[in-house]
C-alpha cells in the first residue's frame, strides 16, 4: 500500500494538467460507435496518435521516477500497460482524446482525494450522483469504453420484464448471480439501460466487502454504486480495537437490509459463491472460467431476512405487504478486466483493458415449489434444505453454458467473415466439452450435495436479530461484491473452479 500511495501521489503531483472528468456536466455525449478491427494502416490515425500521446504524457512522470530494476518499476510497468491498453480500447470505441483524458483524469483525481481523506461508507451507501461529480455515470462511462455492446448478448427478456414490473409495483427482487469481474456492477447497469430499464439500473443494490470500500483505487467506483457494506470475519479482529465497531456495522447492515425489504421496491444483487469465478486449466491445456458453487447458508440467510421483513411489514399495518422474489442471473463477463488465474490480494496484479463482449441471462424465478424439482425421491433432509440454493445454481450454470455457445457461434461466424473481435473466448470444441461438464455438475449438485444445517431453527425462537448475530459470528463473511460475505463458505467444496475470497478491486 505504501508503494501504491507513492506511485499515485507521484502521478498526481507531476500531471497537474489532467482535468477531472465530471459526468455531471457532460451533456449530449452519444454512446461511442464501435469501430471494426482492420489491417494496420501505414499512416497512424491522428486521433490514435493523440490518445497515445496523452497516455505517454500521463505515464512519463511515473516512468522517470521509478528506479531501474526496482519493485516500483515493475508496478509502474503494470500501470503503464493497463493505461496503454485502455488508450487503444478508447480509440477503437471511438472516444476522442479529451474523452480519454477526461475519464482517466476523473479516476486519478478521485483516487488522489481518497488517498488524502478516504470516503467513509455507511452500512447502506447510496450512489453519489453530484453535485460536484457523478460517480455513477463515471463508472458506467469507464466500463462502456471496454464493452462491445452491439455484439453482446442478453437472454431472458421476459424474465427481466417481470423483474422490472415486480420492483415497480413494490415487491422485492434478489438476483442470485455468479461473479466474474470487478466491473460486474457497471456491466449490469449498462445492460439494463440498453434494455430501457434505467430506473431499475439505478435501483440495484450490491452487497460489498470492506476492501472495495477502503482501497483507494476501488473507492471511486464503489461511490457510484448502491452498497450494503459488510466486514469479513477474516479481518474483523484486525486491529482488535476496531472489532466491536465492525461487528456493530455488520448488524446495522443486516438491520438495514431488513428495513429495505420491509419497505419494498428493492432489487439486490448478490453472489452466493462468495467471490469471483476463476479459470481452470484442463489436461488438454484448454482454459475457461468455471461457475463457483453457491453457498447454501448465504442463500438461506437472505430468505430468512426476506421472510422476517414480510412479517414485520404485515404487523406494521402497511397497505401493501411486499413479497421478496429470487431470480437467478448468469453473467459471462470475464473478458472485461478479468481476474488473474490465481487469487492474490497483493498490490501489483496485472490487468487487461481489452475490449470484449459480455453475456447476461435472466432465469425464471426460483420458489420453494420449483426447487423441489432438483430433489430425488430419497433426498435427505439436508438435501431438501439445500434445494433452493441448488436450483438457483443449476439454473445459472445452464444459462451460462448457453451464453458460451452463443458467444462461440458468433465468433465462429465473425472469423469466417474475416472480422476479428478484440477478446476471444472458447472454440466450439471447448464449449461443447464445457457444456458436457455443466451437465455432469448439474447431476452431481442435484443428487449428492449435502450441507450442514445447524443454525436457523434453534435460533428462531430468540428472534431474527439474534439468529443473524450468532450466524455472523459462527461463520463470518466473505469479501467482494458477494453474498458469501454473509456466510463465508460451507463444508461443501466447489464443484469446479476455485472461489475467490479476495477483494473485487477495480482496474
Amino acid at each position: 500500500m505504501v508503494l501504491l500511495r507513492q506511485v499515485l501521489v507521484a502521478l498526481l503531483a507531476f500531471a497537474p494538467g489532467v482535468a477531472a472528468f465530471n459526468p455531471s456536466t457532460r451533456s449530449g455525449w452519444a454512446r461511442p460507435m464501435t469501430m471494426s478491427a482492420t489491417a494496420e494502416k501505414t499512416t497512424i490515425d491522428p486521433r490514435l496518435a493523440e490518445i497515445r500521446g496523452a497516455q505517454q504524457k500521463l505515464m512519463a512522470p511515473l516512468t522517470k521516477a521509478a528506479p531501474a530494476g526496482s519493485s516500483q518499476e515493475r508496478f509502474v510497468n503494470i500501470v503503464g500497460d493497463f493505461m496503454a491498453e485502455y488508450a487503444e480500447s478508447a480509440y477503437t470505441a471511438g472516444l476522442s482524446v479529451d474523452q480519454y483524458v477526461g475519464i482517466i483524469g476523473g479516476l486519478l483525481s478521485n483516487v488522489g482525494k481518497n488517498l488524502k481523506s478516504p470516503h467513509k461508507f455507511e452500512a447502506f451507501h447510496q450512489a453519489i450522483r453530484g453535485p460536484d461529480f457523478d460517480f455513477y455515470q463515471f463508472g458506467n462511462d469507464f466500463v462502456d469504453t471496454l464493452m462491445i455492446t452491439e455484439e453482446s448478448t442478453t437472454e431472458g427478456a421476459d424474465k427481466l420484464a417481470k423483474i422490472d414490473d415486480l420492483v415497480a409495483k413494490g415487491d422485492n427482487v434478489i438476483l442470485l448471480a455468479n461473479h466474474q469481474t470487478e466491473a460486474d456492477p457497471q456491466i449490469l447497469r449498462l445492460i439494463l439501460e440498453n434494455a430501457g430499464k434505467d430506473a431499475l439500473a439505478q435501483k440495484v443494490i450490491y452487497v460489498a466487502g470492506h476492501k472495495v470500500t477502503t482501497d483507494p483505487l476501488a473507492i471511486p467506483f464503489s461511490m457510484g454504486c448502491n452498497l450494503l457494506c459488510i466486514h469479513s470475519k477474516k479481518h474483523i479482529a484486525n486491529p482488535p480495537e476496531e472489532t466491536a465497531e465492525k461487528q456493530a456495522q455488520n448488524m446495522a447492515t443486516m438491520s438495514k437490509l431488513q428495513d429495505l425489504l420491509k419497505g419494498g421496491g428493492q432489487c439486490v444483487w448478490v453472489a452466493p459463491s462468495g467471490g469471483r469465478d476463476r479459470p481452470v486449466v484442463e489436461e488438454d491445456g484448454s482454459k475457461e472460467f468455471q461457475i463457483s458453487s453457491f453457498d447454501t447458508k448465504s442463500v438461506e440467510m437472505f430468505r430468512l431476512i426476506a421472510q422476517k421483513a414480510g412479517k414485520e411489514a404485515k404487523k406494521s399495518g402497511a397497505e401493501q405487504t411486499p413479497t421478496t422474489h429470487f431470480f437467478p442471473l448468469a453473467m459471462l463477463t470475464r473478458k472485461l478486466v478479468p481476474p488473474p488465474d490465481t487469487t492474490d490480494s497483493t498490490v501489483g496484479e496485472k490487468r487487461s483493458a481489452k475490449r470484449g463482449t459480455v453475456g447476461l441471462a435472466f432465469g425464471p424465478e426460483v420458489t420453494a415449489d420449483s426447487s423441489k424439482a432438483v430433489l430425488s425421491e430419497d433426498a435427505s433432509k439436508d438435501e431438501q434444505r439445500a434445494a433452493f440454493a441448488t436450483a438457483a445454481e443449476i439454473s445459472v450454470k445452464e444459462m451460462y453454458a448457453k451464453l458460451l455457445k452463443i458467444e462461440t457461434d458468433k465468433e465462429s461466424s465473425e472469423t469466417t467473415s474475416g472480422v476479428v473481435t478484440e477478446a476471444k473466448g472458447l472454440s466450439k470444441v471447448e464449449v461443447d466439452a464445457y457444456i458436457a461438464k455443466v451437465k455432469a455438475d448439474v447431476d452431481a449438485v442435484a443428487k449428492a450435495r449435502v450441507l450442514a444445517w445447524p443454525y436457523t431453527r434453534p435460533l428462531l425462537p430468540f428472534g431474527c436479530g439474534t439468529a443473524l448475530a450468532v450466524v455472523l459470528q459462527l461463520w463470518g463473511t466473505g469479501t467482494g461484491y458477494a453474498a458469501g460475505m454473509l456466510a463465508g463458505g460451507g463444508p461443501a467444496a466447489p464443484l469446479k473452479g476455485g472461489r475467490d475470497s479476495s477483494m473485487a478491486e477495480p482496474p
